[in-house]
């Protein structure tokens, strides 16, 4: 997952949760957003720290393409 996608998430995390605090329901917040109602219910009953738990786990999950050369590259530097 590239770094721009975990930030997109993260974007709309907070914005699910803005939109939740202004009492939109769970239809409205998908329309406006244009994702699924059922990704908002699940932004809605995550808590911020296990929402960083969960990026955190995603993120080193992934493997890099360069993570093979990362010797070579530090030696060339």
């Amino acid at each position: 997952m590239s770094n721009n996608n975990l930030i997109s998430i993260v974007a709309m995390w907070s914005e699910v949760n803005k939109l939740s605090r202004e009492f939109l329901s769970q239809s409205q917040i998908a329309l406006k957003l244009g994702i699924r109602r059922d990704t908002v219910r699940r932004y809605q009953r995550m808590f911020e720290t296990e929402f960083n738990d969960r990026l955190g786990r995603e993120f080193q999950r992934r493997r890099r393409k360069v993570d093979a050369y990362e010797d070579f590259i530090k030696n060339l530097l």
